[in-house]
């Protein structure tokens, strides 16, 4: 295949992939933000801006690891010069992840409390 070839079929698998992601993420969000007290906590300005940029950027983070060390490494697309992100690496990412997501709640919570 060409170049460009590859480049577009690796695309299409990113974005299927974090399409998967964001899909299950906001089925999880919807659930945990009805035991917040619903969807209302999140119409306000900033707090809903920064939920969201936390959890994006969580699943970014999450779907560009998945992406690099699995997906990436195997199937359609295979070159000599990709390797595995190293483990410390990826453990610092998926820390990061978790911050973001925990941090995200935690601000819904706190939201929540003061409203």
């Amino acid at each position: 295949m060409t170049s460009s070839a590859d480049f577009l079929l690796q695309l299409f698998k990113f974005i299927f992939v974090t399409f998967l992601v964001f899909v299950v993420s906001s089925v999880v969000n919807t659930l945990i933000s009805q035991l917040f007290g619903g969807m209302d906590l999140l119409t306000e300005g900033i707090v809903a801006t920064t939920f969201f940029a936390l959890q994006t950027a969580a699943v970014f983070l999450v779907v560009t690891v998945f992406f690099r060390n699995k997906t990436q490494l195997s199937g359609w697309f295979f070159s000599k010069d990709l390797t595995a992100l190293p483990k410390k690496k990826v453990k610092q990412l998926f820390i990061i992840s978790a911050g973001a997501i925990i941090g995200s709640y935690v601000l819904l919570l706190v939201n929540a409390m003061l409203t």
